[in-house]
């Protein structure tokens, strides 16, 4: 049909004519008969280059299978309504469109042609898209919220679980304290009537005590006897462990431990302490371990106080055996300090200077420890006793106690049979005596250890030094090994390996001592069995954030985050807790450091960032975000994203290379979570999440069909005995050190 043989009805073509939409008149097969004014307009094509053409001309390619749908439908008299497409203008741009078709009939009331009206809705779509993304946005930050709000209540409900606990530690403690102290003044000998002679006249005199004497000896126990003797008996007794001060915490706020704080980190302001103290005794315990930047700060108060009031009795315990082989207790306060602690003096006798008050000192402490279990017990045997008398007793007192404790829980008979093996023998470290090496490598060797004054077990991180090092370099050294000890001991989280302590040995060897972990790191862990379900993942991945988060929000980020730094472990009755290994080499962000560029990259290569690989002086803690994206890649599928046979070809791969999403490798990992761990792998920093705090949240706030549960965390491979390796199966290998059966894996140390 032809546009001159088109239907005649004027007032439908007034409409036509004059209608602010585009309107196209089509015959029955979809050749444009005629096209309105409005639809020149709009789509830029001539009268005359449409007309005769095919409809199909302004549609784009996609739709043309929805016009031919669409005119089809309207032959047939269906109504065609608000159907949404698109139109193409002569100038290429698409136009997203509204179509209503309309079948036309002749004047005998036969179908002659269709008329399509296209409502133009490019703002219309806009608004929806500014709709959306608004929507989307608001999604985000409710999730952020909420997952925000689930941190904060899991963070109060542990508060509320430690204070707990540290109210009825500190019940215990009190009450062992007030009922142990009269066991260090048993005996008949020279030593115990002089030590309790003194303890007497101490606490008759007004002024503040040193209590010297190596470790074991019964410090606080002469601390407490002495202020049980004086007149401020009805007052409180204040510890605090001086060892766990830093400079940075010296404008604190005070967090005692009371009267049994058992030693607990914290910061410590004197003026706070004085209050809680006063009219009391203040108990500082290790007093020569106190870092020299806040000896000045403690000298000032203990200065004074004196026009205070009714102020605090101070009494100080110093050891006299030295840990670094430099410098002696003594030596290691400053003079004022000393001056100001050394009022009255009193020095406590090594155990093996009591020979003669063994047998009273066993029968006492057996009597307290039979007590406490419940169980009778009538003295040890005669050949316990002769080697008690042999032995040397290094952990004086408290390895004594320690060892009859020991001894009670396993004797099955009234006599208390002591075994010459449980006696210590071998090298000691810093108070440590070194049991058994569990580990080797290029750096060292790591030890199970034991505490003179401490039964639990830790894990002895011996360093070598560089060879050849002048008096110059060896000090510098020295130095940084101190600094970044004390930035890792500092951290707090619960998935942080615990620094227990650090120091030199008399060879110039460098150590850490740390927890003794039962469980596999997660390099081994997958190595044994294969990849991980995506519940599993998560929960290991939101305790690593857990740990990085306080580390980077301290200013330290660790740059070295692998698989073999990440420890699983059973933690008392809770399966699966993850702990972060091996802060050796922190960075402080904070701190400026004098120390010349580096030559080498510290990391490993298949889990350092591309700013880390360049040597880029900004690089920072989001380096650690893109390493746990490559440990969570790994957990994933039992690969990195980036693998080859030397670090030069891995590195080039983190520089330039795009890497597949986990699930390309394992099918069915959800696509949540391959986002997130893309996310984390992207090559620019600004590019990834912004800190561990939010990508904890975003962990925590994905939702899994099968999120992971305690019994399965329970069946995994801690339950099932004959999944687990022999008990002395051991890995040395250049990346670290592991083993089983009360494992302390500990990779990547100090270096130097």
């Amino acid at each position: 049909m032809s546009a001159a043989s088109l239907p005649r009805i004027p007032p439908l073509e007034r409409v036509f004519r004059d209608a602010t939409d585009p309107i196209l008149i089509e015959d029955l097969d979809g050749r444009v008969l005629d096209l309105n004014r409005e639809a020149v307009e709009t789509y830029g094509f001539a009268r005359d280059e449409i007309v005769g053409r095919p409809i199909l001309t302004i549609v784009p390619e996609e739709r043309h299978g929805q016009a031919q749908d669409l005119l089809r439908r309207c032959r047939r008299g269906e109504s065609v309504r608000d159907v949404e497409g698109l139109r193409r203008t002569k100038g290429g741009e698409v136009v997203p469109v509204l179509l209503t078709l309309s079948l036309l009939r002749d004047e005998a009331g036969d179908p002659a042609a269709v008329a399509t009206f296209a409502k133009d809705i490019r703002q219309l779509k806009r608004v929806e898209h500014e709709l959306l993304d608004a929507k989307r946005k608001l999604e985000d930050r409710v999730a952020e919220r909420t997952a925000h709000l689930h941190d904060t209540l899991r963070a109060m409900q542990e508060t509320n679980r430690q204070l707990e606990h540290e109210i009825i530690v500190a019940r215990e403690l009190t009450a062992a304290a007030s009922q142990g102290y009269e066991v260090t003044l048993v005996g008949e000998s020279v030593a115990a009537r002089a030590l309790r002679e003194a303890v007497v006249a101490l606490g008759r005199l007004p002024g503040d005590v040193l209590i010297s004497g190596p470790a074991g000896s019964g410090h606080e126990a002469v601390a407490r006897a002495i202020h049980l003797a004086s007149e401020r008996r009805a007052r409180p007794f204040i510890k605090v462990n001086c060892a766990q001060l830093d400079g940075a915490q010296r404008d604190g706020a005070s967090e005692h431990d009371g009267e049994a704080a058992g030693g607990q980190s914290g910061s410590w302001a004197p003026e706070s302490t004085l209050e809680v103290a006063r009219g009391g005794t203040l108990y500082l315990q290790y007093v020569d371990r106190l870092p020299p930047e806040v000896q000045p700060a403690l000298t000032r108060w203990l200065v004074g106080r004196k026009n205070a009031g009714p102020s605090a009795r101070v009494m100080a315990s110093l050891l006299t055996t030295t840990e670094a082989g430099s410098q002696s207790a003594d030596e290691a306060l400053s003079s004022d300090l000393a001056t100001a602690l050394g009022t009255f003096r009193i020095r406590l006798p090594p155990l093996v200077d009591r020979r003669d008050d063994l047998p009273d000192l066993v029968d006492a402490l057996l009597r307290r420890h039979a007590g406490a279990t419940g169980r009778v017990v009538d003295g040890v045997t005669p050949e316990t006793l002769a080697r008690f008398a042999g032995y040397d007793w290094p952990g004086n007192l408290s390895e004594l106690d320690s060892l009859l404790g020991r001894a009670v829980m396993r004797a099955t008979g009234p006599r208390v049979d002591v075994p010459a093996a449980l006696l210590r023998s071998g090298d000691e470290v810093g108070g440590y005596h070194l049991v058994e090496k569990i580990g080797e490598g290029g750096m060292g060797e790591v030890w199970r250890g034991t505490h003179a004054l401490l039964a639990r077990p830790a894990a002895v991180k011996l360093i070598r030094p560089r060879p050849r090092l002048d008096a110059a370099g060896r000090r510098a050294l020295r130095e940084r090994f101190e600094r970044e000890a004390r930035v890792t001991a500092s951290l707090r989280s619960p998935h942080t390996v615990e620094l227990y302590d650090f120091g030199g040995t008399p060879d110039g060897r460098f150590y850490y001592v740390m927890e003794y972990l039962d469980g596999l790191d997660l390099h081994h862990a997958l190595h044994r069995w294969g990849p991980m379900p995506a519940g599993r993942v998560l929960h290991l991945w939101r305790q690593a954030c857990a740990s990085l988060t306080e580390a980077h929000e301290a200013g330290l980020f660790h740059r070295d985050i692998t698989a073999a730094n990440l420890f699983v472990c059973r933690l008392g009755g809770v399966y699966d807790f993850l702990k972060v290994l091996d802060f050796g080499v922190v960075r402080d962000q904070r701190a400026p450091t004098d120390e010349a560029p580096q030559t080498w990259v510290p990391g490993t290569p298949v889990t350092m960032a591309p700013e880390t690989i360049d040597g880029r002086e900004d690089a920072d803690h989001r380096a650690d975000l893109y390493a746990l994206g490559c440990v969570a890649y790994w957990m994933l599928t039992h690969r990195y994203p980036f693998e080859g046979k030397t670090s030069e070809a891995i590195w080039r791969q983190h520089r330039n290379a795009l890497a597949l999403p986990p699930s390309a490798h394992v099918p069915g990992v959800p696509r949540a979570l391959d986002r997130l761990v893309t996310w984390c792998l992207e090559k620019r920093p600004e590019d990834r999440p912004h800190c561990a705090r939010t990508l904890g949240r975003r962990v925590t706030a994905l939702s899994l069909e099968h999120p992971w549960r305690e019994d399965e965390a329970e069946a995994a491979w801690w339950v099932a005995e004959e999944h687990r390796p022999d008990a002395d199966e051991g890995v040395s290998e250049d990346v670290g050190l592991t083993r089983w059966n009360g494992v302390t894996r500990v990779t990547a140390p100090f270096t130097e």
